[in-house]
């Protein structure tokens, strides 16, 4: 299957999916313990965290006890900029 979002939204759910695993780590929660606090199965954590989608970003934050805002990632990280790159031509 392939994935026919456009690079922007897909760079953006990775990027999203990365600050939320970070955010959940620092409060040294499982994906088992996070899903129980937000209501959600730890298999659909996993796909979050993967950059599947952001359509229970309410409900993360809460489980978090962060602002919705602070789930969303301020400016890519080195990653994603070496993926927004065009690739080198000979």
């Amino acid at each position: 299957m392939t994935d026919t979002r456009p690079l922007a939204a897909r760079l953006f759910l990775a990027r999203f999916g990365r600050r939320l695993k970070l955010l959940r780590v620092e409060r040294d929660f499982s994906q088992e313990e996070f899903g129980r606090a937000a209501g959600m199965h730890r298999t659909f954590i996993g796909q979050l965290e993967h950059g599947v989608n952001i359509d229970r970003l309410p409900d993360l934050a809460g489980a978090l006890g962060v602002d919705e805002h602070e789930l969303i990632p301020r400016r890519p990280d080195n990653q994603d900029q070496d993926a927004e790159q065009p690739a080198a031509r000979d």
